[in-house]
């Protein structure tokens, strides 16, 4: 399996935890992306050109990190690992995943308005802003029930990380600089200082990525995955 995916390891990578978590890393080959430089186009394999996305054994294209996360999951040894089957703790599990995967794409939101867009939009900021607080407030609800580890923590830890490395300091300028999650949300503090040690999300998390990143070297990958389907 290939998996291209953002290498920056500034925040933890839910589909990476969840390779680790179901023990099926070694059986993907990571290709480095960097959506906003020149070459790293992926439209061949995605035509939304976004990572992650995973090229499986047969050479199919899954998009998007909650469809890669499932179906990483899915080739855990004896099972499902992260997914509860079924009942109310499948749900919760779900519920959560979804509300910290728009968590993360809220902080892109606001980083990308303000770093990319052509004129500051305080408006936006002040429509938007507000529900990552009110995420992030249900998120500390959330941490007063003891549960195991699932796909809820998993991008819970990935969503938060992320706010750690983007809010305030590339964030817009609307946005509180002494801003920390941790403050006012002692619980979800405590739940992400135990969290972040697990070895899924320490093996890779504000570790710098070590191998090839180039454009041809993402190119190579696209192309091998070319060649392997019209050979099927």
């Amino acid at each position: 399996m290939k998996l291209f995916y953002s290498p920056i390891h500034d925040f933890a990578h839910k589909t990476l935890i969840v390779a680790w978590e179901a023990n099926i890393l070694s059986q993907i080959t990571l290709v480095p992306v960097y959506p906003f430089r020149d070459g790293f186009d992926i439209t061949a394999i995605n035509p939304l050109n976004k990572v992650p996305t995973l090229v499986t054994e047969d050479q199919a294209s899954i998009y998007g990190s909650q469809a890669i996360a499932e179906y990483l999951d899915s080739l855990a040894p004896g099972g499902q690992n992260l997914y509860p089957q079924s009942g109310a703790i499948r749900w919760d599990a779900l519920r959560r995943l979804a509300l910290a995967d728009t968590l993360f794409e809220m902080v892109t939101q606001l980083v990308t308005d303000h770093n990319y867009g052509d004129v500051e939009r305080p408006l936006f900021v002040d429509w938007l802003w507000p529900k990552v607080l009110n995420t992030v407030a249900q998120m500390n609800l959330d941490a007063k029930v003891h549960r195991s580890f699932d796909i809820g923590d998993a991008a819970q830890i990935h969503a938060l990380t992320y706010l750690d490395l983007c809010i305030p300091e590339h964030g817009p300028q609307q946005i509180d600089p002494s801003y920390n999650w941790r403050s006012g949300n002692p619980l979800l503090k405590s739940w992400f200082d135990v969290i972040v040690k697990r070895e899924s999300v320490q093996y890779h998390y504000r570790r710098p990525y070590e191998g090839l990143d180039t454009a041809a070297n993402c190119q190579a990958h696209v192309n091998e995955v070319l060649v392997a389907r019209d050979a099927r």
